[in-house]
């Protein structure tokens, strides 16, 4: 009698129609929206965070050769080519379209002992970098307009990288913020974010000016740019040779 109610159980179980899940109405959306420039470095703004803008060059050498310094004693600038930028503004050309890799190297200058102040002067010695600016469609960072993140739903931005220099900030500037006063991803934790080899996700709740610089706080509504600026220091020159693609805003 066991045997049969076994038996009957086990051709229940077969004639019973497998359940199918329906996972038509099932969609998983991506926190990330990739910012692709063309050859020449633009980002047309048909992502769906609405950025436009031009990815550009920029270096302390005009700035530093008119502060007094020689070129040997300001910072230097490579594109992947080997071409020396010597002035800032420059368009930055992509080696690899489908990531949107861009590459550099160069010097981030000793910062030098300015003889009237006695301290570093950070005022001509500053580094150099790359930039993309976010809501510029004519690439004139001077007259470029903001970008609301949040009014795109923008929380953040992810990288991907291969030998970052130690002394790396990635900058949010905004309007009518001077320079030492930049916000920088992990702006309250150190004086330089923390970039490592591989992905790195920024939420832009971590973002704010150097901690205890009394700056007023970061505000992700009137964002010009975000910039990889390696910073000049007062100890040594800095010298840097790496890489960046799969800029993305996030969602989340």
């Amino acid at each position: 009698m066991r045997a049969a109610f076994t038996r009957g159980l086990a051709l229940t179980a077969v004639l019973l129609p497998a359940c199918a899940i329906d996972d038509r109405e099932l969609t998983v959306d991506d926190p990330r929206i990739p910012l692709l420039s063309n050859a020449q470095g633009f980002v047309d703004g048909s992502n769906r965070a609405g950025i436009l803008g031009y990815w550009t060059y920029f270096v302390d050498t005009p700035g530093c050769t008119v502060a007094g310094y020689s070129l040997e004693q300001c910072s230097t600038l490579f594109d992947s080519t080997g071409g020396l930028v010597s002035i800032g503004g420059g368009l930055v050309h992509p080696d690899d379209l489908a990531t949107g890799r861009i590459c550099m190297s160069g010097v981030a200058a000793q910062a030098r002992v300015n003889p009237t102040t006695m301290e570093p002067d950070f005022a001509a010695i500053w580094g150099a970098g790359i930039q993309l600016t976010f809501n510029d469609a004519a690439n004139e960072v001077a007259t470029s307009q903001t970008y609301d993140a949040p009014a795109h739903k923008i929380t953040g931005f992810s990288f991907e990288t291969d030998s970052p220099p130690a002394v790396e900030r990635v900058e949010f500037p905004g309007v009518g913020v001077p320079g030492a006063a930049v916000a920088y991803w992990g702006g309250t934790r150190g004086l330089y974010s923390v970039v490592r080899r591989g992905l790195n996700v920024i939420d832009l709740a971590d973002v704010a000016p150097q901690f205890a610089s009394g700056y007023p706080p970061f505000d992700p509504r009137t964002i010009l740019a975000i910039r990889f600026h390696v910073n000049a220091i007062a100890d040594q020159a800095t010298p840097f040779d790496y890489c960046i693609w799969n800029l993305s805003a996030r969602t989340e």
